[in-house]
């Protein structure tokens, strides 16, 4: 009889990792919905050219479109750094899977956080290679009192506020794929071309 416990119980083993090696190599196509995120039709992800500009963007915060062939790193940027990135020169952060935090500055400072949204956001930097927290002033006013807008290919989602709610929406725009956006939509890898969740083009 124990034996054919150990059998079982090793079969059973070998099952679960078969099931998420499969996962790991064939995601599923589903997206899980997150509640109150926009999608945006694909812009495509040319290169500029040098001195070439673009601001035909169909988001607010730009989405998807021509970008430079670099974004800045990846990093907490705060209200008095002396270097903040634009929205557009975050695309290419945006193609390679990541996220990118915008955070209106009026609500959140380094000095007076009493929601401790930065402190949250330098600690889960350390674990993700690519996620930017951007300072924009007047963000809240520009997007209907949100005072985050999270933002990943072809997806945005405003958030009123850092509390329980935020979390819970920020938490799961984040996963990685399938769960979330964070790593869904990295679009080169190498010489190739991948989309978990949409054609890339």
């Amino acid at each position: 009889m124990p034996r054919m416990t150990v059998a079982l119980l090793g079969g059973l083993l070998v099952a679960m990792i078969a099931v998420f090696a499969m996962q790991l190599i064939f995601p599923p196509d589903d997206v899980i919905e997150v509640q109150g995120v926009q999608v945006y039709p694909d812009q495509g992800r040319r290169h500029l050219d040098e001195g070439e500009t673009f601001d035909a963007y169909n988001s607010s915060l730009p989405t998807s479109g021509p970008q430079q062939a670099e974004s800045p790193p990846a990093d907490v940027y705060l209200p008095d750094d002396e270097f903040i990135p634009e929205p557009a020169e975050m695309l290419p952060l945006l193609e390679r899977g990541g996220i990118v935090i915008y955070y209106d500055p009026d609500s959140y400072t380094d000095a007076d956080d009493p929601s401790g949204l930065l402190g949250a956001m330098v600690s889960l930097r350390q674990f993700r290679e690519r996620l930017a927290v951007v300072p924009i002033a007047g963000l809240a006013d520009q997007h209907q009192g949100a005072t985050i807008v999270a933002v990943a290919w072809r997806t945005l989602l405003p958030i009123a506020q850092w509390d329980a709610d935020g979390n819970e929406q920020l938490t799961a725009f984040m996963q990685n794929a399938p769960e979330g956006y964070y790593d869904r939509y990295r679009l080169e890898r190498g010489d190739s071309t991948i989309s978990a969740g949409t054609s890339s083009e």
